[in-house]
């Protein structure tokens, strides 16, 4: 079985029982599908754009929002960086995590950006939400058992996303 017959069989079992608490993500994934945009020209603004609901932890939003305010090109290529497919998931992840630390440990030292693998999926979920999803390990490792599904143990990042 491939992820995407996983997808499908998910939003299957999402129209049957009628869980209208999952289909706000969804919503918000269509809305701001492509965002960020990395050719915007002014790169704060198109950060400050987004609505990422609850699906982001509030701080990991503020955070965000302070390095475009000082490092607005800078994160801009983290992004660029973090949607680049020519490497490795696992590499971007940690790539990304790592320049959006540096940035907000100039602006603030000795604090967390709070980017982290949940926030990060949630990126890669808006830029790409056709192939990336959004899903809660908690509800798809639920799913998997009721499926029938064997579990496995992957990168916490890559299993999230």
């Amino acid at each position: 079985m491939d992820s995407l017959d996983l997808i499908s069989r998910y939003k299957k079992r999402i129209q049957k029982s009628g869980n209208q608490n999952e289909l706000y993500k969804w919503e918000l994934l269509k809305k701001y599908r492509g965002k960020p945009d990395v050719e915007a020209d002014d790169f704060q603004a198109e950060i400050a754009s987004l609505n990422f609901g609850n699906l982001l932890y509030h701080l990991s939003v503020a955070v965000l929002k302070d390095i475009s305010k000082y490092s607005s090109q800078d994160l801009r290529e983290a992004f660029r960086y973090l949607f680049d497919e020519k490497h490795p998931l696992q590499q971007r992840i940690d790539e990304f995590k790592r320049r959006t630390n540096s940035l907000f440990e100039a602006i603030t030292p000795g604090k967390s950006s709070f980017q982290d693998e949940r926030s990060i999926s949630v990126y890669l979920a808006f830029f790409d939400g056709i192939n990336i999803h959004c899903i809660k390990v908690r509800i798809m490792g639920s799913f998997a058992n009721s499926s029938g599904l064997k579990k496995r143990r992957p990168e916490k990042s890559t299993f999230i996303i």
